[in-house]
């Protein structure tokens, strides 16, 4: 494929990360890990942390996931540890971030984003490295997914936010992906959307005629 048109990141499950790695090593596939642990060094049994990932040739980290968050409670403070440590070792991070239900129900999706990125980037980060992607907690292997115009409203929310953040220029530089029950039939009017920059596909990726 073209690579100055789109890039492909594949993020498997830890036990086929170096597998995936020596596969694809000299193509313009880049691999990425699902999660890392928000600790640097330590005794934490059964932690992978960055700088393994790193050592073995992980090029970027999915940080905040919905599952992580909702599953596995993982706090703003955790997220924002984690995000500091794979921006630090100058991998690249894809920051996910997303409302529940109730949250949009009661019309609380941007505050709720917007918290979420301000939380876990600091003005320090090195934010060329890093990507943001939206995905609605409810709209995650549900099938169900926003409509068009609140796609466009959540993403053109996150730029503002960043614009705000770190300036025009800066923010231009960070790619805001949209996930979600992404697959083979909405995939193409999302992507044509002005404000999404790219997806960030989960189920739909398991089946490689579909993908």
């Amino acid at each position: 494929y073209d690579s100055e048109s789109f890039e492909v990141t594949i993020c498997p499950p830890f036990t086929l990360l170096a597998d995936f790695i020596n596969r694809f090593v000299n193509t313009k596939i880049k691999i990425g890990s699902q999660n890392s642990s928000q600790f640097e060094t330590g005794a934490y049994t059964g932690e992978i942390s960055v700088d393994m990932l790193k050592d073995i040739g992980v090029n970027s980290v999915l940080v905040g996931h919905s599952e992580r968050r909702s599953i596995y409670n993982e706090t703003d403070t955790i997220i924002k540890k984690k995000l500091n440590l794979v921006l630090l070792r100058s991998l690249e991070a894809i920051l996910c971030v997303g409302e529940t239900l109730d949250e949009r129900n009661n019309n609380k999706t941007s505050e709720v984003v917007t918290k979420q990125i301000i939380d876990a980037i600091t003005d320090e980060q090195n934010i060329h490295n890093l990507s943001i992607a939206y995905e609605p907690l409810w709209a995650i292997g549900s099938g169900k997914t926003p409509s068009i115009e609140e796609i466009i409203d959540v993403h053109k929310s996150i730029k503002n936010t960043l614009k705000n953040t770190f300036g025009i220029k800066n923010a231009s530089k960070v790619s805001v992906l949209y996930g979600g029950s992404v697959n083979q039939n909405n995939s193409k009017e999302i992507l044509s959307l002005e404000k999404v920059d790219g997806v960030l596909v989960g189920g739909a990726s398991l089946k490689f005629s579909d993908f």
